[in-house]
């Protein structure tokens, strides 16, 4: 008998709030990456997979009990999620929602935002060698190693501890604080 077994992910790359806050007052030279940096800072503020926060539109956007809420229905896992609309949230949607792009481009242009962003940290990853078509584990600048799923990331690690864990939980959907935290790279305690 062959038992399942889960891929314990080594590497925990985040943005961090500084990086983020040094994201957001870069200008960028082109149409197309101040787009995608919108996206950025609205998935690191909202916590979810990248086709969730590409799908977001205006109609996501309601109000419960006296409260700007965002609405969406993760396409993963089919959980309903309910998310604040936070000062930074509406700051980044106020002239309504960055035009949509796939998430392969996304994944393309918030490399180049980073690195224009001078995100260069040397920081332990793995990386994609287009020669040989393999996974190379090694340290590179940061923003070699972002993708999509370092929004969902950075929002749960850079608010743990600032808010309940049960909180950042609901918003994340992970369903058991095991996860939660060999997610974020801690210990339970």
């Amino acid at each position: 008998k062959v038992s399942g077994f889960k891929v314990k992910n080594d590497y925990v790359i985040y943005l961090s709030l500084d990086e983020l806050d040094q994201i957001k007052h870069k200008e960028l030279p082109y149409p197309y990456l101040q787009n995608a940096k919108k996206w950025l800072l609205l998935g690191c503020a909202i916590g979810q997979r990248g086709n969730d926060i590409l799908n977001l539109t205006n109609d996501n956007i309601v109000h419960r009990n006296g409260l700007r809420v965002i609405e969406l229905e993760q396409q993963k896992t089919g959980k309903n999620v309910t998310i604040p609309v936070l000062p930074e949230i509406e700051g980044i949607i106020e002239e309504g929602f960055p035009h949509k792009i796939s998430l392969q481009k996304f994944n393309t242009y918030i490399k180049e935002v980073c690195r224009i962003a001078e995100i260069n940290s040397l920081t332990e990853g793995k990386k994609l060698n287009p020669d040989l078509n393999r996974h190379e584990v090694g340290k590179f600048p940061k923003w070699q190693l972002v993708t999509s799923h370092i929004c969902r990331r950075s929002f749960a690690t850079n608010l743990y501890g600032k808010l309940p864990t049960p909180l950042i939980m609901q918003i994340t959907a992970h369903s058991s604080e095991k996860t939660f935290y060999g997610y974020i790279g801690k210990n339970s305690y």
